[in-house]
């Protein structure tokens, strides 16, 4: 395992938001002009869950992102058909869900161009 790889099996369900970073002027009636912003524009926002765990694996996901924070980066390969390995950072902290001697993880990824 790479020390900045996201290495993690997520839950079925994760989902992905694109968004598009764009440059847009406005000129008279009704006139608009729209460009992208750079060449890779288009970002992926991912929300994954990383279901009930045991306490090592836990503390390994807590141990990588205390060690990232969602500052640094790290490698992930998507849970889809064809994904390639991309750079991410977390977008936010994640979530963690203690029951009945499992912990759960809710953390949402944002692709780095």
């Amino acid at each position: 395992m790479a020390a900045d790889e996201f290495i993690w099996p997520v839950d079925k369900g994760a989902t992905c938001e694109y968004t598009q970073a764009v440059v847009a002027d406005s000129f008279g009636e009704g006139y608009e002009q729209v460009t992208a912003q750079g060449i890779n524009s288009i970002i992926e926002h991912w929300r994954v869950t990383l279901g009930c765990r045991g306490p090592e694996e836990a503390a390994a996901f807590e141990a990588f992102y205390r060690a990232k924070g969602q500052v640094t980066t790290f490698t992930w390969t998507a849970p889809v058909l064809n994904a390639v390995q991309k750079s991410y950072r977390f977008k936010s902290a994640p979530k963690r869900t203690v029951q009945d001697g499992c912990e759960q993880w809710t953390c949402e990824l944002k692709e780095v161009p």
